[in-house]
């Protein structure tokens, strides 16, 4: 874990994987591990196992924040890929905020994602005004 928490080129290999890899299923199956791995999914794992992997899945859900939170620009610029992206920050957020951690800046978030939601146009939107 400490290997992949320093490797240079995981937050690149992320952002490739979730957001510019062209085939869906690439991309979900890479969401879907991220999922597994920060335990955002149930799971049928027993209370010892669960507990013992906790420390895991707290990492991983600490090293994944900040890489796919940073994500969620680019990912609202490429609407066509943005689904898994937004998924998976959206369940990290959930369940950060329910383990109340401290990964979280609050105040950042409101305002760049507030900003986000300023700057949103609406593909429909786009579409009426292209014709």
């Amino acid at each position: 874990m400490s290997a992949f928490r320093v490797h240079p080129e995981v937050p690149g290999l992320i952002e490739r994987l979730l957001l510019h890899e062209p085939r869906d299923a690439i991309r979900q199956s890479a969401s879907k591990l991220i999922r597994q791995k920060c335990r955002l999914e149930d799971s049928e794992t027993s209370e010892d196992q669960y507990s013992q992997s906790d420390a895991i899945a707290l990492a991983f859900r600490e090293l994944s924040w900040p890489i796919v939170s940073g994500l969620v620009q680019p990912a609202i610029a490429n609407r066509e890929r943005s689904s898994e992206v937004l998924g998976l920050c959206y369940a990290l957020f959930e369940t950060l905020v329910h383990d109340q951690d401290n990964t979280l800046d609050f105040a950042l978030l409101s305002r760049d994602w507030f900003d986000l939601l300023l700057d949103y146009t609406t593909f429909e939107v786009w579409l009426l005004l292209a014709l």
